[in-house]
């Protein structure tokens, strides 16, 4: 070892010595097969030791042929050698030799948590899929990771001194855990502050008293912490040069907005409406307590951590509250439906506005025991209900004949396997649309039930709902039109087209294209199933197909997940093995989205008669496995796809298409697997292309 390790006898006990050789062994000598990421710092590796049994992150620092760097090394290991917390990385060991300084921590699967919230936000995902609740929970264990350090639990206070969101670990169940403390103090006995004359951090993060005084406290930690949380709740960096000088700095922004409550403008868009009240109030005033310019005003860790706890049991009570499902009472001279207060209308027997339980006395008659009328006032604060107002416009049955020439054959689209009928049209407002008319064996009370839920969806991977109709026995929908048809059209060609003239047998869709499709599909069926929901009716059909590879879910049959009811058998094969038994659940939806990858990976049908025994799934589940699923990649592809991303989505089919229901993964696991095997795309193509820009360079110089 070229320099000895302070208190080398006490850090050995903690971590382990490895030699450079071993390191080498474990990371292919360096090779950029293992590369997993870099910085100002040098270069993380994926790595195996101890026989291949144990995988690490290894981490090899530049600059060791001269001293710099190499107090932020020592003061690594010194540090990390006598931390051990649930929510702070582990250090496994390090290598200190020929000049090389090494460190090798345990191996955190999902990466940064900057990754999940916009670092690796792309054409393939533009937003993140960590869901409120979820978030929180990092959150809280970042919080707890960084107690454990400020209350001196190893002996004196330590200060991060670095805290930011690509310093934040997640793992294989999103739990946080702290990283990269090569810039940490240890603080002196009953002292809460460390004075430099060089202070050091992170841009959009630095305590502003620790730039005017060269003060570093454990105050510094919590600013930087309030700094996360707003990257939690915005997915914005914390510094963005690329914006007006008065936007660039996530905190001056958002303080701003905060005091004017214009709370919307921080919220993430896919966040929008999923929050509750009370837990954003909680997560507010928690950022503005650590982001105070006062260090002395800023909150402990530990009263940071129980406010955090605070606004999670909040958001769980929220999910909980939940009106079960819309009544419709019958009159023999009417029939009622709510929409928003102001509204007035009166048509084809329905009387629609405010109405009041002394008014119709009858409706008491209509209540169970278990129900009564309750004040709509006292409704207004009641937000993600599975009742909610009708948020598409009512679209008027005459505009609807006018723009499909009164439901004619040739604006017809296709016939719906629900007995409904697509057409095309494009509405007066000047938007394509897809207009699906409905046979009238649906009752008005379920359809609307199905209208004020859909109507209310906002994601970019869910078909936008534009409007309804309710007229006689005329029920119609209006979804926003999808120029490039379905995932099937895509993959198998329609069988015939709106003229009875065979179409096209299917178009080409690269490896990068199916992945996103995938990701899209995912992020849409996991926006429903964080409602509570259950789609009922997902296939390759039912996977739109917009410009840029944008997919979106669509035809949804939703269920709450605690109705249980039979569900009716189509000729398809894309429903469970219990389904005819147990009903409807999202690990129902779960298997039917295995069905989905499966086709993507192999551009066959579910149903096809040409394969053995007839059965794709039959024929295709064996070979799932990461050394046989090449076997059974569309021949389209001609291999020009990267093994590990394929492995990886065969590896979630297999999972979702297990025959126990309760074994099948949450789309949540699902979504953050696809979205791995994305950013393994993603690394293959920049690869493929330095590889062909390095070519033709030669070439030239060839020439």
């Amino acid at each position: 070892m070229e320099e000895s390790i302070p208190s080398s006898s006490r850090v050995e006990r903690h971590c382990r010595l490895f030699t450079l050789a071993e390191i080498q062994s474990a990371t292919g000598n360096f090779s950029d097969e293992h590369d997993i990421g870099s910085g100002g710092f040098g270069k993380v590796y994926k790595g195996v030791i101890d026989n291949g049994s144990v995988i690490v992150a290894v981490k090899r620092l530049i600059n060791s042929d001269c001293n710099q760097g190499k107090p932020e090394f020592l003061n690594e290991i010194g540090t990390l050698s006598k931390l051990r917390h649930r929510n702070i990385v582990s250090l496994i060991g390090y290598c200190n030799e020929q000049g090389e300084m090494i460190l090798v921590y345990e191996y955190i699967a999902n990466g940064t948590l900057a990754d999940h919230l916009y670092k690796r936000r792309n054409s393939y995902s533009s937003s993140s899929s960590l869901t409120w609740i979820e978030r929180i929970n990092i959150c809280i264990g970042v919080g707890r990771g960084l107690d454990h350090l400020h209350t001196g639990s190893s002996g004196n206070s330590i200060v991060h001194r670095d805290v930011k969101s690509t310093n934040i670990l997640l793992d294989e169940n999103l739990v946080a855990k702290v990283s990269d403390f090569g810039l940490a103090k240890h603080l002196e006995d009953n002292s809460d502050r460390h004075v430099t004359k060089f202070i050091k951090g992170s841009c959009g993060y630095l305590d502003p008293y620790t730039c005017k005084t060269g003060v570093h406290t454990i105050a510094s930690d919590v600013y930087a912490f309030g700094v996360v949380l707003l990257q939690v709740l915005s997915e914005k960096p914390a510094f963005d040069g690329s914006l007006p000088k008065k936007e660039q700095l996530l905190s001056d922004w958002a303080l701003e907005k905060i005091r004017k409550r214009e709370y919307n403008e921080i919220i993430a868009s896919n966040l929008r409406g999923g929050v509750s009240k009370g837990s954003l109030k909680i997560f507010v005033e928690l950022v503005t307590g650590c982001l105070d310019p006062d260090p002395e005003k800023r909150p402990t860790m530990t009263k940071v951590v129980a406010q955090l706890e605070s606004a999670l049991e909040l958001q769980q009570k929220k999910k909980k509250k939940a009106i079960h499902q819309i009544q419709i009472w019958p009159f023999k001279a009417f029939r009622t439906r709510v929409i928003p207060s102001g509204s007035t209308q009166e048509d084809h027997n329905q009387v629609v506005g405010n109405i009041h339980p002394e008014d119709i006395p009858a409706i008491q008659e209509h209540a169970s025991e278990h129900e009564q009328i309750v004040p709509v006032d006292e409704l207004e604060d009641i937000q993600n209900a599975n009742m909610l107002p009708i948020a598409a416009p009512f679209i008027q049955l005459a505009e609807l004949k006018d723009i499909t020439d009164d439901f004619n054959s040739k604006c017809l689209i296709a016939n719906g396997s629900s007995g409904a009928s697509l057409f095309h049209g494009v509405l007066n407002c000047g938007l394509d649309a897809v207009i699906k008319r409905f046979s009238k064996n649906l009752p008005d009370q379920a359809f609307l039930a199905q209208v004020s839920i859909i109507s209310n969806f906002q994601n970019e991977n869910v078909v936008q709902l534009l409007g309804y109709c309710v007229d006689g026995d005329q029920l119609v929908l209006a979804y926003e039109y999808a120029p490039r048809g379905s995932l099937h059209d895509i993959l198998h060609g329609r069988q015939e087209s709106t003229e009875g003239l065979a179409m096209d047998s299917g178009q080409f869709l690269s490896w990068p294209q199916r992945i996103k499709i995938a990701v899209g599909a995912a992020k849409g069926l996991h926006y429903v199933h964080d409602k509570e929901l259950i789609h009922c009716n997902i296939k390759p059909s039912n996977v739109l197909l917009f410009d840029n590879d944008i997919a979106k879910i669509t035809d949804s049959r939703l269920s709450h997940c605690d109705d249980i009811y039979p569900f009716t058998l189509s000729s398809g094969r894309h429903h469970p093995p219990e389904c005819g038994c147990y009903g409807q659940s999202q690990k129902g939806d779960i298997y039917r989205f295995g069905m989905v990858l499966l086709e993507l990976l192999t551009g066959r049908k579910v149903f096809d008669p040409t394969l053995p025994a007839g059965e794709h799934l039959e024929w295709a589940t064996p070979m799932l496995s990461e050394d046989k699923v090449h076997e059974i990649v569309d021949a389209r592809l001609e291999g020009d796809y990267p093994q590990m991303a394929v492995a990886k989505m065969a590896e979630i089919a297999a999972l979702c298409l297990g025959k126990e229901a309760d074994s099948r993964p949450e789309m949540s696991t699902i979504l953050r697997g696809l979205q791995a095997a994305s950013w393994e795309t993603q690394n293959y193509l920049r690869k493929h292309q330095q590889y062909s820009q390095n070519f033709s360079e030669i070439a030239e110089r060839g020439t």
